[in-house]
């Protein structure tokens, strides 16, 4: 979607979803490239946002800021996600997601961006990452590379613990 305000046009793409678990809830998380199509610099736009399950269901949202940046270069992206919780019991149909841009270029007002819809079956839970198996982490300022060093399970009478000791590699220039 391109969306154009007082500081420049941005191209906004609806990359992935996921539903994932925490606790007694799951959490949606709607990731999303925000591409600068200018050949100067401009500044972040102030997006916010949130679900809609099945047309009547209000999820307030989180905006994530993957990269630490204040402004796109010419050119240049930026990966953002929306997360914000559901009841793990919940089951939907239909699940939009709504982008707003909070003072859009400048005003106090709250600018609709985009609606997405997604209608397909659950989306993808938690990538799978076998032991010795390297995961990258990227992004301007967080770049990294993740491991498991190795797994140990606990057993008692009526529980079972599991433990998983984790390398952590910073792949940035400073500490």
């Amino acid at each position: 979607y391109e969306y154009t305000n007082a500081y420049g046009t941005y191209f906004i793409q609806f990359r992935e979803l996921q539903r994932v678990p925490m606790e007694d809830d799951d959490i949606l998380s709607a990731t999303f490239t925000i591409r600068n199509r200018s050949a100067n610099s401009v500044p972040l736009p102030s997006i916010e946002g949130y679900f809609m399950l099945d047309d009547k269901i209000k999820v307030d949202a989180s905006l994530l800021q993957q990269d630490n940046v204040i402004a796109l270069k010419p050119y240049g992206s930026l990966t953002v996600k929306l997360y914000g919780k559901i009841p793990y019991t919940y089951d939907y149909s239909i699940l939009k997601v709504h982008l707003q841009e909070n003072g859009g270029g400048g005003s106090d007002e709250v600018i609709n961006i985009a609606d997405f819809a997604y209608t397909g079956k659950d989306p993808t839970v938690l990538k799978v990452i076998s032991a010795g198996e390297k995961h990258k982490i990227e992004g301007a300022g967080r770049s990294a590379e993740v491991s498991i060093r190795s797994v140990r399970t606990y057993d008692g009478d009526d529980y079972r613990l599991f433990t998983a000791l984790v390398d952590v590699k910073n792949l940035e220039s400073r500490h």
